[in-house]
């Protein structure tokens, strides 16, 4: 599991940094995280309605699950 303090991220910048769509991830938390070829999607929180993601689950999904990339940024960084 993952701890609270890791950094984490909304399900819009989770989608960008893994290649995919917020629809995607919903989709994947319905069915009980489970995504394609069987692979659990990537780890996730819910504190009332907001749901994050911690970056270093973001990461093992993609590692997992190879044909999907982590891009490494959050969106924004690049402005700082």
């Amino acid at each position: 599991m993952h701890a609270l303090n890791d950094p984490h991220v909304n399900e819009n910048e989770a989608a960008t940094l893994i290649g995919s769509t917020p629809k995607t991830l919903r989709t994947w938390r319905s069915r009980g995280r489970v995504a394609i070829d069987g692979i659990p999607g990537p780890p996730f929180r819910k504190i009332g309605r907001r749901v994050i993601y911690p970056l270093s689950g973001l990461q093992e999904f993609v590692a997992a699950f190879p044909k999907l990339s982590f891009t490494g940024s959050r969106p924004g960084d690049e402005a700082q």
